[in-house]
């Protein structure tokens, strides 16, 4: 029995560095053979079933996602990081009730405060939600509990653009490029703020200055009534020579005098 155990510790570990290294179908292939096996202890199946569910979350198939989380927390249910990252499969699955999502992430925050990923998550669902001052509260705690995570710091800026305060957006994430310098990642929100708050102001300076359409006539139709030229019962013609259709190949041939017509 102990050598099978040392045997699973081991495939697991092996399946743990292929998906570091980028592997993620042969870590796939090594976990799924090791669930196969009888007697598997109740933490090592949790940690193959979470390591899997990592994986088809990574593979965008967050239905298999969470089958494999739900497994997992079936045989511990006391692993934290295992119901965030259900939680967080759920929220990206827009099918399911926001307020449902945000009770989830409700539940986990009573269990840990000091998780930047759950207020992350529990303020983009109450934005969702249109609770617009909460969200922005959730969202400055986890920048704060994890400043270093600028995808917390670009989902603030974004929701503070959204409610057009670009100021205190503008704070934001001057603070981020104060931190990192030298960062790609901070230039390209840094980037996108610049850029929405230029369309917002362009927009804005538009609607004040848009002017009262008026009907337009258009200057080459003209409605022909009572002349030879006209349609039957009146219609629209064309009085430009330019728009005019010229005669068919073969109209122009048969008026055509040649050496074998008769004049």
């Amino acid at each position: 029995m102990s050598r099978t155990l040392s045997l699973t510790a081991q495939r697991i570990s092996l399946a743990q560095q292929r998906l570091d290294l980028g592997r993620a179908s042969d870590a796939r292939t090594i976990l799924e053979a090791v669930l196969t096996l009888p007697e598997l202890p109740r933490d090592e199946a949790a940690l193959a079933h979470r390591l899997l569910g990592q994986i088809y979350q990574t593979l965008r198939r967050e239905a298999l996602a969470r089958k494999h989380f739900r497994e997992s927390l079936r045989c511990d249910d006391s692993d934290f990081d295992t119901r965030l990252a259900w939680v967080a499969s759920l929220e990206r699955d827009r099918r399911i009730d926001r307020s449902r999502v945000q009770r989830m992430y409700r539940r986990l925050l009573k269990r840990s405060t000091r998780s930047a990923a759950a207020w992350a998550g529990y303020g983009r669902t109450a934005l969702q939600r249109g609770e617009d001052a909460r969200g922005v509260r959730a969202l400055r705690k986890a920048v704060y509990l994890a400043p270093e995570s600028l995808e917390y710091v670009a989902d603030l800026a974004d929701a503070l653009v959204g409610m057009r305060r670009f100021e205190s957006a503008r704070k934001v994430v001057m603070a981020a490029r104060f931190r990192f310098r030298d960062s790609v990642a901070v230039q390209r929100i840094w980037n996108d703020f610049c850029f929405d708050e230029a369309r917002a102001k362009q927009r804005t300076q538009a609607e004040r200055q848009l002017p009262e359409l008026e009907p337009i006539i258009l200057p080459f139709l003209r409605l022909e009534t009572g002349t030879s030229t006209a349609l039957p019962g009146g219609g629209i013609l064309r009085v430009d020579r330019a728009s005019q259709s010229l005669p068919h190949l073969a109209k122009l041939r048969a008026f055509r005098r040649g050496p074998n017509r008769l004049a």
